[in-house]
């Protein structure tokens, strides 16, 4: 896979529910729908050491809506996500995140080693 350009990252993101504590109240899991409205398919299994899979991931954000923590945990897509189809993601945020201080999330797929899509969803934890 070579990195997309910008009309090959087209998307949607939606807001599904959450946040919900896990079974082990170690994190809030938010769960969205990513919909590829591009002419590409996406695979979050590329080269070996990961670079140019498509992930979902998040900014912890403050109170203020300033960045507390860029780079988090990534959920990869099961197999593919082909071009007009939507797939249903959990996003896990560790509860220690939200013990200092991290208010709102923001929900962005990102190519790794290339680029964050844009257009993140917001979430308020």
């Amino acid at each position: 896979m070579a990195p997309l350009e910008e009309e090959q990252r087209a998307h949607r993101l939606e807001f599904v529910e959450g946040p919900c504590a896990t079974d082990d109240g170690a994190a809030l899991k938010i769960v969205v729908n990513v919909t590829n409205l591009s002419d590409t398919v996406w695979s979050s299994l590329c080269a070996a050491d990961g670079q140019l899979g498509v992930t979902l991931s998040y900014h912890a954000l403050d109170a203020a809506g300033q960045s507390i923590q860029y780079n988090n945990a990534r959920t990869n897509i099961p197999f593919v996500l082909v071009p007009g189809d939507t797939i249903y993601l959990a996003v896990n945020v560790p509860m220690s995140l939200k013990n200092s201080g991290t208010e709102f999330v923001e929900i962005e797929l990102v190519q790794e080693g290339n680029c964050w899509f844009g257009n993140p969803l917001r979430v308020a934890l």
